[in-house]
């Protein structure tokens, strides 16, 4: 339980990280309109994925967005807090739930969950979809149809799930190679590159587990077994030797990315118990303390700086102040 509520907790930071930052450094905010449901203002976002709430020239203009993952990062919310005892937050858990119902879109048999805007990070237009939304809301419909028994959501549920199956330029989220499958973040037909996001990856792999423990589909164990053996094949190609890369196409992970990235590989050790993922997590531990001593020398550098200036400060104060005074006693002699 105590695991399970942990993958909760890191399904819906990774939610949330997604929705305010792709993958840059971003100034949203994120508010519940009176069903529960929320609201992602991204403001105007730069092409690196950085986003800010004043217009600034060269910047697209996204404003405030319905967020697919977020809606079913916020109903892990309200799951863990009716597990914990509220039983107010089951309708809201429902009311996520029936927003991920009513706004599935068929799509070569299948049902995805559209953005309906599109973002400047890798040139996304609007209409992409996200193995990661894809699997954190059949997630939450599962829980839907288990609190229930309503079966419109468990038949949606398997339908989002099929598209895992395609691969993305036949409307599916996959790239399938010889030593798995990948599930992309940023899944758009016809885009010139393969972005491979790892937190997207590590994130549809915990969100498909925990999916499979929902309801014994077995095509769900299927392919996250297909899923862990690509990632176990490519971890090597994210390591810098210093830091984590963020994708495969040149962008390394910001901090609070590579401490996702660390929290996801203790999630699939707990899972699996294969030793490979352990490795990876003490090595980026130790590149992120390695960062953090180095970042505290620097500011011991600066606070030895300052110190230096304030030295010169209280020098300059206290002759400023001697001349005051012996101005002082001078005007009194010529008196």
């Amino acid at each position: 339980m105590i695991e399970h509520k942990i993958r909760i907790s890191l399904a819906v930071a990774m939610a949330f990280v997604f929705a305010s930052c792709i993958p840059g450094i971003c100034n949203t905010t994120i508010e519940l309109d009176e069903m529960g449901l929320p609201i992602v203002d991204y403001g105007f976002v730069s092409p690196e994925g950085v986003s800010y709430e004043t217009e600034i020239e060269g910047w697209t203009y996204v404003g405030k967005q319905r967020n697919p993952l977020t809606i079913a990062a916020q109903g892990l919310i309200y799951y863990d807090q009716y597990l914990l005892g509220n039983d107010s937050s089951k309708d809201l858990l429902i009311n996520c739930a029936d927003w991920l119902v009513d706004n599935a879109v068929t799509r070569n048999d299948t049902l995805v969950w559209e953005y309906n805007y599109g973002w400047p990070t890798y040139n996304i237009t609007p209409n992409f979809i996200s193995g990661m939304s894809q699997s954190g809301a059949i997630r939450v419909l599962a829980i839907a149809h288990n609190l229930t028994g309503e079966e419109r959501y468990i038949q949606r549920a398997k339908k989002g799930l099929e598209v895992f199956y395609r691969e993305i330029d036949q409307g599916g989220v996959t790239y399938k190679d010889a030593d798995g499958w990948w599930y992309e973040e940023y899944a758009q037909p016809g885009l010139d590159i393969e972005p491979r996001v790892l937190n997207g990856h590590m994130a549809v792999l915990i969100d498909l587990y925990e999916y499979y423990n929902l309801t014994k589909d077995g095509s769900a164990k299927e392919l996250f077994d297909l899923g862990l053996g690509d990632l176990k094949a490519n971890l090597n190609s994210y390591d810098t030797g210093s830091w984590s890369r963020y994708d495969l196409v040149g962008n390394n992970a910001v901090k609070k990315y590579h401490e996702f990235h660390i929290s996801q590989l203790q999630a699939l050790y707990n899972i699996t118990g294969d030793a490979l993922f352990k490795t990876y997590r003490d090595s980026w531990l130790y590149y992120e303390l390695a960062y953090l001593h180095e970042y505290m020398a620097e500011i011991e550098k600066d606070i030895v700086k300052l110190r230096s200036y304030q030295s010169g400060l209280v020098k300059e104060i206290s002759d400023i102040e001697t001349r005051l005074s012996d101005g002082g006693s001078n005007s009194e002699a010529i008196d």
